[in-house]
């Protein structure tokens, strides 16, 4: 595993842990908006770890931040257009709804845990593409 820190911003940095010769997916969704809102979502100071795997006949992304959390009562909502707990003029609410569209169209999922005061994990999972080229784009 690789693993690279950069400073920055209001977090202390990214992890990556990556695995190499990840097999092909028809497209790579919704990464960065997990991303832009993981170093939101960290007030002060914070990490942002990246890993990406495979299971079975999908490989998945995932975007752990060690931010404030999404409170249970959200978590139903969050994919929600135009839901957002930022205040009026910081956010817009779109980042996860397009990020959870896109998933969708390409037959993978978006899942979510999270721990208020101590973070979040979204986990992307999509298909591998047919080695024919076959897949979906």
């Amino acid at each position: 595993m690789e693993r690279t820190q950069v400073q920055g911003g209001n977090y202390q940095g990214i992890r990556r842990h990556l695995r190499h010769r990840m097999p092909a997916v028809s497209t790579k969704p919704g990464v960065h908006e997990l991303l832009v809102n993981a170093a939101q979502s960290i007030e002060n100071s914070g990490r942002i770890t990246i890993r990406t795997g495979e299971e079975g006949e999908r490989v998945w992304v995932e975007i752990e931040d060690t931010g404030h959390g999404i409170k249970p009562e959200h978590l139903s909502r969050i994919f929600d257009p135009f839901f957002t707990t930022k205040p009026i003029g910081k956010g817009t609410g779109l980042g996860l709804s397009l990020s959870y569209g896109i998933v969708q169209k390409h037959d993978g999922r978006i899942e979510v845990k999270s721990d208020v005061g101590k973070g979040t994990v979204f986990k992307v999972l999509l298909p591998k593409r047919a080695a024919s080229g076959s897949g979906k784009s």
